[in-house]
């Protein structure tokens, strides 16, 4: 597991864009089709910011256009690598994913980026990034990921460390 902690929104897009960078260099180099980021932690703990953060080390101008898809449940934001970014907060099973198939934002090649996966456990992925946001006080966050397979585990810590 990689943890940090985080002062600041500042702080907290710097990780996310890190994150973003070796998984955009992933995906170039072949490593991966795609990944999957599953985003939890407290409601208002910095899920967004830190996909804004994300958004923003690909090198892109799409960081302006990230929102909570809270009501949206996907937003897609094109470029390459394509990012699709998922809220499952007001979703309650696997039935209600399948309504918005979910299987084509999850597994096309590109990089998923889902908050609340914790909602529906039963369908997590085999291999993904699991990233848990929690508020110790009003400014500061604990980080922490977690990689859910023995080749994301070797490629995280190759390019963390």
């Amino acid at each position: 597991m990689f943890e940090t902690e985080c002062r600041s929104v500042e702080e907290t897009h710097s990780h996310a864009a890190k994150w973003a960078q070796y998984t955009q260099q992933a995906l170039l180099e072949g490593r991966f089709d795609s990944l999957l980021f599953a985003l939890d932690g407290d409601l208002g703990a910095g899920k967004t910011e830190w996909v804004r953060g994300f958004m923003q080390g690909l090198g892109s101008d799409r960081a302006q256009d990230v929102s909570s898809p809270t009501y949206a449940i996907v937003q897609e934001y094109e470029g390459h690598p394509p990012v699709r970014h998922l809220d499952l907060y007001r979703l309650s099973g696997v039935e209600d994913l399948e309504a918005i198939g979910y299987r084509d934002h999850f597994y096309l090649p590109g990089i998923s980026l889902v908050e609340w996966m914790s909602n529906i456990p039963d369908a997590v992925p085999l291999g993904y990034l699991s990233l848990y946001i929690e508020m110790l006080d009003d400014s500061v966050r604990k980080i922490s990921v977690k990689p859910h397979s023995e080749v994301l585990t070797a490629w995280a810590q190759a390019v963390w460390t």
